[in-house]
């Protein structure tokens, strides 16, 4: 998978664990876009086609596919990495609340 996310100790192993995304999508500006994968420190947006770039910060609102309904989230994110039609995106702190049900959501997920 693409990376993004702080490295431990100078390994390889990131700072969270990812998912593959699974129908989960972000709304940013008003627009949707499906993502890439998932963890609790932030998450790939994929088909991306708009004007945020590296070191952006932004509001969205996650939509996840907990139980086949949908479940929102709104935070605020910073833009680690663009390329292509993608954005490497991690959560800003502090932000508990979206942590937490993104932690929930993922364990559910596994």
């Amino acid at each position: 998978m693409f990376g993004f996310g702080k490295k431990k100790d100078g390994d390889n192993k990131r700072e969270h664990d990812r998912i593959a995304a699974n129908g989960e999508q972000v709304r940013i500006y008003g627009e949707t876009y499906p993502l890439g994968d998932l963890s609790e420190g932030g998450m790939r947006v994929t088909e991306y086609t708009d004007t945020l770039q590296a070191n952006q910060y932004f509001e969205f609102h996650l939509v996840l596919k907990p139980n086949g309904g949908d479940m929102e989230l709104r935070g605020h994110a910073k833009v680690v990495r663009q390329w292509d039609d993608q954005l490497a995106v991690q959560f800003t702190k502090p932000q508990p609340d979206l942590v937490f049900e993104v932690r929930d959501y993922l364990e559910k997920q596994a």
